[in-house]
């Protein structure tokens, strides 16, 4: 089958300009600050890396709420905390507050740790 030199130019060229578009959105949402960086510390609202730590996201309405293991250093030792963050566009979360505080009952701190978050509406 024959090939095509216009074509081949043409085909070039609309690469040539997707990849020109798409490199100048792609700055223009890091520079928004509308975009998550691999590796690098997520905060949330309030300038704080976000602590969902094996987390989950239940969607009601508009808003999306992530809950999971808050590990802030800051936290009482004898504590494990679940914090809730709200968002409406899975990049910027605001920071809702710690929902539950759990204590170790029976002094087990070496095997007193949280599982995965599950969460429902009910």
């Amino acid at each position: 089958m024959p090939c095509d030199k216009q074509a081949i130019k043409s085909w070039s060229r609309v690469k040539k300009v997707f990849s020109t578009l798409s490199a100048a959105f792609f700055c223009l949402a890091a520079m928004a600050g509308n975009m998550i960086q691999p590796g690098s510390v997520w905060p949330d609202d309030r300038a704080q890396h976000i602590q969902a730590h094996g987390g989950g996201i239940t969607r009601i309405g508009d808003t999306f709420y992530w809950y999971g293991e808050d590990r802030s250093p800051d936290n009482p030792d004898d504590l494990r905390c679940v914090s809730c963050y709200s968002s409406t566009n899975l990049v910027d979360w605001s920071f809702r507050r710690q929902v539950v505080k759990l204590s170790d009952p029976e002094n087990h701190m070496v095997l007193f740790f949280l599982k995965r978050i599950i969460c429902a509406l009910c």
